[in-house]
Parts: C-alpha cells; sequence; structure tokens
C-alpha cells in the first residue's frame, strides 16, 4: 500500500498527469480494500456451516445483491443456502452494538426480498476478524451467531453454543 500511494504521489507530480486515470486507481484500490474482508470470508463459509448445522450447502453467493422493482436494494456480504436453511452473514471490519441491531433489524426484511427462501429458517451471522467482549455478550443476548478467527488462527463460530441455547 505505501509503494502504491508513493508511485501515484510521484505521478500526480509529473507534467501532463491524467487525473482520470489516477482518480481511476484510486477508485480501484477503494473498492477492493471495501471487498477484502468478504474476500476473506467467503472461503470458510461452507466447511463452517456444514460443521455447526449439519447441513450442506448447495448455493452459496458473495456480495450477494436485489433490487426490487420500485428501487429498494438489499445487499448481504455472503448469502448461503442448503436444504432447510439460509444463512445472510455480514461481514464487518469493526463489529459493534451497532452492526448487531443493524443487521437484526435487515433480517426482517429478509424475505420481502427474498421469498424464493420463504420455507427455509433464517439464519442471521455477523463475521468479522476482532470481536471484543460488550459485543459477543450482545450478540448472544440477541441470539445472533459471530464467525470470527479464534487465536488468529482458524475461523469459526466463537458463540455457536451460547445462541443455540
Amino acid at each position: 500500500m505505501d509503494n502504491f500511494t508513493e508511485e501515484m504521489s510521484k505521478y500526480r507530480e509529473e507534467p501532463g498527469c491524467d487525473w482520470k486515470y489516477v482518480n481511476k486507481m484510486w477508485a480501484s484500490m477503494a473498492y477492493k480494500m471495501g471487498t477484502v474482508d468478504e474476500d476473506i470470508v467467503s472461503p470458510v463459509v461452507r466447511p463452517l456451516l456444514e460443521k455447526y448445522f449439519n447441513c450442506e450447502i448447495i448455493e452459496r453467493g458473495i456480495r450477494y445483491q436485489k433490487w426490487t422493482k420500485d428501487g429498494r436494494y438489499f445487499g448481504i456480504g455472503v448469502l448461503a443456502v442448503s436444504k432447510d436453511k439460509v444463512f445472510m452473514i455480514e461481514i464487518r471490519a469493526n463489529p459493534s452494538i451497532v452492526y448487531i441491531q443493524e443487521i437484526l433489524e435487515k433480517a426482517e426484511h429478509f424475505r420481502e426480498f427474498f421469498p424464493v427462501y420463504n420455507d427455509k429458517e433464517l439464519i442471521p451471522i455477523i463475521a468479522g476478524f476482532v470481536f471484543n467482549d460488550d459485543v459477543i455478550n450482545y450478540a448472544n443476548k440477541k441470539h445472533l451467531y459471530i464467525m470470527a478467527y479464534r487465536e488468529w488462527e482458524y475461523m469459526d463460530i466463537i458463540n455457536f453454543d451460547e445462541v443455540k441455547k
């Protein structure tokens, strides 16, 4: 990242600089930084869900988006589907209690946008890398699963037993 920033700064100072190109490069970098969390979490979704929820994932989509005819939008970080369950996984770089509230509210509207899954149990999950104890405790109270790195070795659902109760 430092090399890229330095290179772009030098390029900016050159006479005849193509600002359109520079802006396009910055936009591309900003987009990629915004999707890196999803790119890291997505590959572990299938094995984790199959392990914890005793199901076979038959469909998975990353950055899943849907618009209604009246212009409403619904985006999901990762959507995974089994025979009888649908998982709505939202990824947050800095998970907070506010995000937990937002995800639970979003889950209430899921079926409006995805009626094809009305016959399946909806399981919302928040994913991230580090969760503080307050956020974990709040998620437990709200029965929201957390997917995170356990001891920075592997991704896991760190509160499965607490929420399952």
